[in-house]
């Protein structure tokens, strides 16, 4: 009985212990993603659906920075234009360049 309750946790409910984060972090990589091709319909689509413009990753940049600091302008542009704040991209990138 004992080694049913562990397989039935394993399969079923350790998948989902981590997949907030997973989930927050494919949603913004979807979201850089769509801001990069300038699809702006995807980019409304994944923001209506709970992706964060403002989502900070384990490096410490955000999406819009990193967009910046790749030199992709156009799709800065796109996700300020849904909200992204860009006011600390200095700060982020001089940080992650010094860890680097």
């Amino acid at each position: 009985m004992k080694f049913i309750r562990i397989l039935v946790f394993t399969l079923f409910v350790a998948p989902f212990a981590s997949f907030g984060a997973s989930s927050d972090f494919m949603l913004a990589a979807q979201l850089l993603a769509a801001a990069k091709a300038a699809d702006i319909q995807q980019v409304q689509a994944l923001v209506n659906n709970g992706a964060n413009v403002n989502f900070v990753d384990a490096t410490g940049l955000s999406i819009v920075c990193t967009a910046l600091m790749n030199n992709d302008v156009r799709a800065a542009q796109i996700l300020q234009m849904y909200g992204a704040d860009a006011s600390n991209c200095d700060r982020q990138i001089k940080k992650y360049n010094n860890k680097n």
